[in-house]
Protein backbone atom coordinates (compact mmCIF):
# COMPACT_ATOMS: atom_id res chain seq x y z
CA UNK A 1 0.00 0.00 0.00
CA UNK A 2 1.06 3.49 -0.76
CA UNK A 3 2.47 5.55 1.95
CA UNK A 4 -0.41 7.78 3.64
CA UNK A 5 -1.54 10.58 5.93
CA UNK A 6 -3.11 9.76 8.50
CA UNK A 7 -5.49 11.99 10.72
CA UNK A 8 -6.44 11.71 14.43
CA UNK A 9 -9.94 10.79 13.61
CA UNK A 10 -8.95 8.25 11.19
CA UNK A 11 -6.95 5.99 13.77
CA UNK A 12 -9.43 7.14 16.54
CA UNK A 13 -11.80 5.73 14.09
CA UNK A 14 -9.89 2.16 13.60
CA UNK A 15 -9.24 1.94 17.41
CA UNK A 16 -13.29 1.99 17.60
CA UNK A 17 -13.85 -0.45 15.05
CA UNK A 18 -12.07 -1.06 11.97
CA UNK A 19 -14.56 -2.13 10.14
CA UNK A 20 -16.61 1.48 10.27
CA UNK A 21 -12.96 2.65 9.49
CA UNK A 22 -13.48 0.51 6.19
CA UNK A 23 -17.05 2.13 4.87
CA UNK A 24 -16.07 5.48 5.91
CA UNK A 25 -12.59 6.10 4.49
CA UNK A 26 -11.95 3.25 2.26
CA UNK A 27 -15.16 2.54 0.67
CA UNK A 28 -16.33 6.28 0.91
CA UNK A 29 -19.59 5.81 2.21
CA UNK A 30 -21.21 9.13 4.04
CA UNK A 31 -23.82 8.77 6.49
CA UNK A 32 -25.38 11.46 8.97
CA UNK A 33 -23.93 10.53 12.73
CA UNK A 34 -25.42 10.94 15.86
CA UNK A 35 -26.83 14.68 15.96
CA UNK A 36 -24.78 16.07 18.66
CA UNK A 37 -24.77 19.90 20.11
CA UNK A 38 -21.63 21.56 19.49
CA UNK A 39 -22.58 25.21 18.79
CA UNK A 40 -21.83 26.05 22.22
CA UNK A 41 -18.35 24.26 22.40
CA UNK A 42 -17.41 25.61 18.82
CA UNK A 43 -18.65 29.24 19.89
CA UNK A 44 -15.86 29.08 23.10
CA UNK A 45 -13.04 27.91 20.87
CA UNK A 46 -13.08 30.49 18.60
CA UNK A 47 -13.40 32.81 21.16
CA UNK A 48 -10.47 31.58 23.06
CA UNK A 49 -8.65 31.36 20.18
CA UNK A 50 -9.16 34.51 19.15
CA UNK A 51 -8.36 35.67 22.87
CA UNK A 52 -4.96 33.94 23.04
CA UNK A 53 -3.98 35.65 19.86
CA UNK A 54 -4.66 39.12 20.89
CA UNK A 55 -7.68 39.90 18.54
CA UNK A 56 -10.84 42.34 19.28
CA UNK A 57 -13.24 39.86 21.09
CA UNK A 58 -15.74 42.10 22.24
CA UNK A 59 -18.27 41.64 19.51
CA UNK A 60 -17.97 37.66 19.91
CA UNK A 61 -18.47 38.07 23.86
CA UNK A 62 -21.70 40.35 23.39
CA UNK A 63 -23.05 37.22 21.38
CA UNK A 64 -22.44 34.41 23.87
CA UNK A 65 -25.77 33.07 25.82
CA UNK A 66 -25.76 32.76 29.34
CA UNK A 67 -23.96 29.32 29.30
CA UNK A 68 -21.64 30.20 27.24
CA UNK A 69 -20.72 33.59 29.52
CA UNK A 70 -20.55 31.01 32.55
CA UNK A 71 -18.10 28.65 29.95
CA UNK A 72 -15.91 32.18 29.15
CA UNK A 73 -15.76 33.39 32.42
CA UNK A 74 -14.72 29.86 33.56
CA UNK A 75 -11.59 30.35 31.46
CA UNK A 76 -10.88 33.53 32.13
CA UNK A 77 -10.65 32.37 35.55
CA UNK A 78 -7.65 29.97 34.43
CA UNK A 79 -5.12 33.39 33.88
CA UNK A 80 -3.31 31.35 31.48
CA UNK A 81 0.09 32.65 30.80
CA UNK A 82 2.54 32.05 28.05
CA UNK A 83 0.66 30.60 24.97
CA UNK A 84 3.15 29.66 22.22
CA UNK A 85 0.61 29.07 19.76
CA UNK A 86 -3.19 28.78 19.26
CA UNK A 87 -4.95 26.19 17.03
CA UNK A 88 -1.32 24.68 16.39
CA UNK A 89 -1.57 22.15 13.35
CA UNK A 90 1.02 18.98 13.43
CA UNK A 91 2.56 17.35 10.59
CA UNK A 92 4.60 14.74 11.65
CA UNK A 93 6.20 11.55 10.39
CA UNK A 94 6.33 7.96 11.60
CA UNK A 95 7.82 5.31 9.45
CA UNK A 96 7.14 5.76 6.47
CA UNK A 97 3.96 7.62 6.72
CA UNK A 98 3.19 10.92 7.91
CA UNK A 99 0.32 11.69 11.38
CA UNK A 100 -1.87 15.08 10.97
CA UNK A 101 -3.52 16.99 13.35
CA UNK A 102 -4.52 19.99 15.31
CA UNK A 103 -4.08 20.80 19.62
CA UNK A 104 -5.86 23.21 20.89
CA UNK A 105 -3.12 25.75 22.44
CA UNK A 106 0.51 25.10 23.14
CA UNK A 107 1.91 26.53 26.50
CA UNK A 108 5.33 27.46 27.95
CA UNK A 109 5.68 25.97 31.42
CA UNK A 110 8.60 26.23 34.00
CA UNK A 111 9.60 22.83 32.76
CA UNK A 112 9.36 23.08 29.73
CA UNK A 113 5.88 22.77 27.99
CA UNK A 114 1.91 21.35 27.84
CA UNK A 115 -0.54 20.62 25.63
CA UNK A 116 -3.75 22.67 26.37
CA UNK A 117 -7.28 21.17 25.74
CA UNK A 118 -10.36 22.50 26.03
CA UNK A 119 -13.90 20.80 27.30
CA UNK A 120 -16.59 23.12 27.03
CA UNK A 121 -19.49 19.76 28.04
CA UNK A 122 -19.42 16.41 30.64
CA UNK A 123 -15.69 14.83 29.93
CA UNK A 124 -14.57 11.41 31.18
CA UNK A 125 -10.62 10.50 29.73
CA UNK A 126 -12.40 7.01 27.95
CA UNK A 127 -9.46 4.67 26.28
CA UNK A 128 -10.40 6.43 22.93
CA UNK A 129 -9.56 9.88 24.34
CA UNK A 130 -6.14 8.74 25.90
CA UNK A 131 -5.28 7.43 22.42
CA UNK A 132 -5.87 11.00 21.39
CA UNK A 133 -3.48 12.46 23.67
CA UNK A 134 -0.98 9.76 23.50
CA UNK A 135 -1.18 11.01 19.58
CA UNK A 136 -0.92 14.91 20.49
CA UNK A 137 1.79 14.09 22.67
CA UNK A 138 4.18 12.04 20.57
CA UNK A 139 3.78 14.45 17.83
CA UNK A 140 4.50 17.21 19.76
CA UNK A 141 7.15 16.09 21.44
CA UNK A 142 9.08 14.82 18.42
CA UNK A 143 8.06 18.65 16.82
CA UNK A 144 10.01 20.09 19.62
CA UNK A 145 12.41 17.76 20.20
CA UNK A 146 13.41 17.78 16.39
CA UNK A 147 13.61 21.96 16.90
CA UNK A 148 15.65 21.60 19.95
CA UNK A 149 13.20 23.42 22.29
CA UNK A 150 13.08 20.09 24.56
CA UNK A 151 15.80 17.81 25.30
CA UNK A 152 13.48 15.15 28.14
CA UNK A 153 9.98 13.57 27.83
CA UNK A 154 9.55 14.80 31.13
CA UNK A 155 9.31 18.46 29.38
CA UNK A 156 6.09 17.60 27.92
CA UNK A 157 2.67 17.21 29.49
CA UNK A 158 -0.94 17.59 28.36
CA UNK A 159 -3.70 19.17 30.42
CA UNK A 160 -7.35 19.16 29.59
CA UNK A 161 -9.34 21.97 30.66
CA UNK A 162 -13.07 21.18 31.59
CA UNK A 163 -14.84 24.40 31.96
CA UNK A 164 -17.82 23.28 32.65
CA UNK A 165 -17.01 22.14 36.03
CA UNK A 166 -13.52 23.81 36.27
CA UNK A 167 -11.59 21.06 36.89
CA UNK A 168 -8.57 19.66 35.35
CA UNK A 169 -6.76 16.30 33.55
CA UNK A 170 -2.83 16.51 33.65
CA UNK A 171 -1.06 13.14 31.96
CA UNK A 172 3.08 13.76 31.53
CA UNK A 173 4.89 12.19 29.31
CA UNK A 174 8.03 9.69 30.16
CA UNK A 175 10.22 7.69 28.62
CA UNK A 176 8.02 4.45 28.95
CA UNK A 177 4.32 6.23 28.12
CA UNK A 178 6.66 7.24 25.11
CA UNK A 179 7.70 3.92 23.99
CA UNK A 180 4.29 2.79 24.47
CA UNK A 181 2.36 5.01 22.36
CA UNK A 182 5.47 4.79 19.00
CA UNK A 183 4.43 0.96 19.39
CA UNK A 184 0.95 1.63 19.65
CA UNK A 185 1.00 3.78 16.91
CA UNK A 186 3.12 2.01 14.93
CA UNK A 187 0.90 -1.32 15.52
CA UNK A 188 -2.79 0.35 14.06
CA UNK A 189 -1.17 2.13 11.04
CA UNK A 190 0.34 -1.33 10.34
CA UNK A 191 -2.66 -3.31 10.96
CA UNK A 192 -4.61 -0.72 8.46
CA UNK A 193 -1.96 -0.99 5.81
CA UNK A 194 -2.13 -4.97 6.04
CA UNK A 195 -6.04 -4.57 5.33
CA UNK A 196 -7.22 -5.87 9.26
CA UNK A 197 -10.75 -4.48 8.95
CA UNK A 198 -12.75 -6.76 11.54
CA UNK A 199 -15.29 -5.32 13.05
CA UNK A 200 -14.87 -4.97 16.98
CA UNK A 201 -18.38 -5.14 19.00
CA UNK A 202 -18.39 -2.66 21.41
CA UNK A 203 -20.56 -0.38 23.72
CA UNK A 204 -20.49 2.22 20.51
CA UNK A 205 -22.01 -0.31 17.59
CA UNK A 206 -25.57 0.84 19.12
CA UNK A 207 -25.70 4.15 18.11
CA UNK A 208 -23.19 3.97 15.12
CA UNK A 209 -24.70 4.30 12.04
CA UNK A 210 -22.64 1.25 10.09
CA UNK A 211 -24.37 -0.91 11.87
CA UNK A 212 -27.08 -2.66 8.96
CA UNK A 213 -23.79 -2.42 7.08
CA UNK A 214 -21.68 -4.66 9.34
CA UNK A 215 -24.50 -7.37 10.02
CA UNK A 216 -24.72 -6.08 13.66
CA UNK A 217 -27.43 -8.02 14.32
CA UNK A 218 -25.71 -11.31 13.61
Amino acid sequence: MMNKTFTINMLKTFKECPQKYEFLYLKKIQLPESAKNTTSGNNIHNLIDFYLKGQEIRKLENNLNSEEKQLWNNFLNLNLQNCIKSEYPFYVKINEDWLTGRIDALFKAESGYYIADWKTGKFRHTPNEQFQTHIYLYAIYNILNLKKEINSYSNLSMKYFILKDESEILVNLDKTLYNQIDGNLKKTIGEIQEGMFKRNITEYCDCCPYRSFCHYNN
